[in-house]
């Protein structure tokens, strides 16, 4: 409530002094509210501010280097990400937040605490992998569809990112998850005894198993020992080659998600769920090229909306106006 009521008052400071640079030096407005709106913007991110020493994120990470050779287009899991010491809470629990342009030096606490997010992002919590183009099944954390986290949980408790708690399910395999990241704060694979699972990789703290039961990134459903073959692959355009020994079904383990399009030999074909989820189309017997394309409706009426706008606004301003 005291945050509420501070944000109020500064708010209402800000429109009075709006109001008076309106009544006082008109010919001044547009200035005053873009220096208005900067101070604004500082004011409502304090907190969300953080500082952090470059060093810590450019320092070398065995893991991430090796699953940037060896990992292609399958996905990886990190368990750090995923359960409840972890996760996105800890760069808010590992960092003070800092008023603009502070001076101040770093405390030894804080000190003590950037070595345990050194630790932390050694392990590859959500997102990280985003910056090498690797898959992360955790998908990136605040943007996750409801199908995917509806895929996880039937209730989904969390909207920020799927809670991967159960490392044996069969979910991962569907979804190309060939290796998981583990060893802090714990190794929970190990736990398992599960044949599946071959250390590929081990650092000492961290290790890195291999799923050998996990599928393809794209395979045919009714063959998957037939290999699927990804040409390119774009944030919105994916193309596919592939064989198949009878009429199929081919499955891409990427989000079932609305705008998506999907051509076989150039020839538009309809995009299914598998498991409620993935996506899937039809294929025929024969060799084909498949193609994916984000072709979103919304974004198409966005554009023209926006260039009609932009016409309209460079009309009123070209317009011949006669001197009163």
């Amino acid at each position: 409530a005291g945050e509420w009521t501070m944000n109020m008052l500064v708010l209402a400071a800000l429109v009075a002094a709006a109001c008076i640079v309106w009544k006082w030096r008109r010919k001044d407005f547009t200035k005053a509210v873009l220096i208005l709106t900067i101070i604004d913007l500082f004011v409502f991110s304090t907190g969300n501010l953080v500082s952090i020493p470059l060093k810590i994120i450019k320092e070398e990470n065995p893991a991430l280097d090796w699953l940037n050779r060896h990992a292609g287009f399958d996905r990886y899991l990190s368990t750090s990400g995923n359960f409840a010491y972890t996760g996105l809470g800890v760069y808010w629990t590992h960092l003070r937040a800092r008023e603009p342009f502070s001076p101040n030096g770093f405390t030894d606490q804080e000190l003590l605490d950037f070595v345990n997010l050194r630790r932390e992002l050694q392990s590859l919590p959500e997102n990280q992998g985003m910056a090498s183009n690797l898959f992360d099944a955790s998908g990136y954390a605040a943007a996750i569809p409801a199908v995917y986290l509806k895929y996880w949980q039937d209730d989904p408790q969390s909207p920020n990112a799927p809670r991967i708690e159960d490392l044996s399910s069969p979910k991962l395999n569907d979804l190309s998850t060939r290796y998981i990241v583990t060893g802090y704060p714990q190794d929970f694979v190990a736990a398992l005894s599960d044949e599946r699972f071959l250390l590929i990789f081990d650092s000492g703290e961290l290790k890195i198993y291999q799923n050998q039961a996990a599928f393809p990134r794209a395979f045919l459903q009714n063959d998957p020992a037939v290999p699927v073959t990804i040409s390119g692959y774009l944030p919105s355009a994916v193309t596919l080659e592939a064989s198949a020994r009878e009429d199929s079904t081919l499955v891409l383990t990427d989000t079932l998600y609305p705008g998506w399009e999907a051509y076989v030999d150039r020839k538009a074909v309809p995009i299914s769920g598998y498991k409620n989820t993935l996506r899937a189309i039809p294929v025929p017997k024969g060799e084909h090229e498949i193609e994916f394309f984000y072709r979103p409706r919304s974004f198409l009426l966005g554009a023209i909306i926006s260039l009609a706008a932009a016409a309209g606004i460079g009309i009123v301003l070209l317009w011949p106006r006669k001197k009163s």
